[in-house]
């Protein structure tokens, strides 16, 4: 799938490591597109989440989790 995309769009980083300040451990962006400043984070889920998430958007630590990747974005 990364192989598809990078041929769509092939200006976009794809499974992108960062490096958060302050944390212990490397992150990994699944996407960032520098033109529009917009990371990307993918999940997969069964059905039952896919139903939560339907219903009530996805979990703060889901935005947290973004938020935080962007921000290793802006210190790098």
């Amino acid at each position: 799938m990364c192989r598809a995309r990078t041929a769509l769009y092939p200006w976009r980083l794809y499974e992108h490591p960062i490096t958060v300040p302050g944390l212990d451990r490397r992150g990994r962006i699944d996407q960032y597109d520098p033109v529009t400043a917009k990371v990307t984070d993918l999940k997969t889920a069964g059905d039952y989440a896919w139903d939560q998430l339907g219903d009530h958007g996805p979990s703060p630590s889901h935005w947290d989790q973004v938020d935080i990747y962007a921000h290793g974005l802006v210190a790098a």
